[in-house]
């Protein structure tokens, strides 16, 4: 079900930029400070690590945008695998051990007060001055696609004019412990990220144009690639004469899958952004942002699976 086209008026990608530790192959955010101190006119206290990178990149994502959207018409939508575990263990740990006499410390305010699920987009709203809806959607790896969809549905019924659309998740330790709860082998590098974009209506023009876009095709058990004639039929048809096409390779695509695509899209590229990100369930939103924020002209396929089978797709234009 497409429910677009929309215009992207403005985007930023917060992305990994240096070792998660002393000769670890992950990649984490570095200097946040830096940004913070940039897009933020005071600094927020109290708030945990993946509230901040959802903060950070959504106030610079609107930063970046060359005129101030109405915050009456503007909602907010988050993408996010992980949520902000890093904050709502610590209070489940220690309220276990509570309950279980093995502590009399009840766990931390600022952490409980954290471990909402839709914290990170409390703190977004406040920041943006957003009173439209708020949303937090998770559908593993292809949760920001499921969050954009859901903007776009929004939109489309009337009930936002703008969405200011996520997809944030952060790098947690123990790395044995991440890699079980995002389902991937041992010698995956990870990552973390921070992506954005700010859409609204198609006629708006702005840096960029989401085309088409399908957050679950049913391809479970991975028998029935009917999501590749799909997402090549959905380039066809948009696609002009001659314009470039790049195939943004997202979670779960494997070679196989990814070969039968580049038949069905003649001429087109690839881009392995998962080597430069780190593995997210978030990262598609990064690699859109960035795509948005370079400018190169063309059409940007984002393709993505999530653990369970499903794909999703989505088709943005630049230039």
């Amino acid at each position: 079900m497409n429910v677009g086209p929309f215009s992207v008026l403005a985007a930023f990608s917060l992305e990994a930029d240096r070792p998660a530790a002393e000769g670890s192959p992950d990649r984490v955010c570095g200097d946040l400070a830096a940004l913070e101190e940039k897009v933020l006119p005071t600094r927020v206290r109290r708030i945990g690590r993946q509230v901040k990178l959802a903060l950070l990149g959504a106030a610079a994502c609107l930063k970046d945008c060359p005129r101030p959207v109405p915050g009456d018409l503007l909602g907010v939508f988050l993408g996010t695998g992980l949520g902000n575990t890093g904050e709502t263990t610590p209070v489940v740990e220690q309220a276990v051990a509570v309950a279980r006499g093995a502590s009399q410390a009840p766990p931390s305010p600022v952490q409980f007060a954290n471990s909402v699920s839709n914290s990170a987009t409390f703190f977004v709203a406040r920041a943006a001055g957003a009173t439209g809806a708020n949303l937090v959607v998770t559908a593993e790896e292809l949760s920001f696609e499921a969050a954009l969809f859901a903007a776009g549905v929004a939109m489309r019924a009337g009930d936002v004019g703008y969405a200011l659309v996520g997809g944030v998740d952060e790098y947690l330790e123990p790395r044995d412990a991440l890699l079980t709860r995002v389902s991937m082998p041992a010698g995956t590098v990870l990552g973390e990220g921070s992506g954005w974009l700010l859409i609204g209506p198609a006629f708006e023009g702005g840096k960029a144009r989401i085309e088409a876009m399908e957050p679950a095709l049913a391809d479970r058990g991975g028998g029935d690639p009917s999501w590749i004639p799909a997402v090549a039929g959905e380039v066809a048809r948009v696609r002009a004469e001659g314009e470039p096409v790049t195939v943004l390779r997202g979670p779960r695509i494997d070679g196989p899958a990814l070969a039968v695509l580049l038949d069905l899209v003649p001429g087109a590229s690839v881009d392995e952004y998962l080597a430069r990100t780190g593995w997210f369930h978030a990262a598609a939103a990064c690699a859109l942002a960035r795509a948005v924020s370079a400018g190169t002209r063309g059409l940007y396929a984002h393709v993505g699976r999530n653990v369970a089978g499903d794909a999703a797709f989505v088709i943005l234009r630049v230039g």
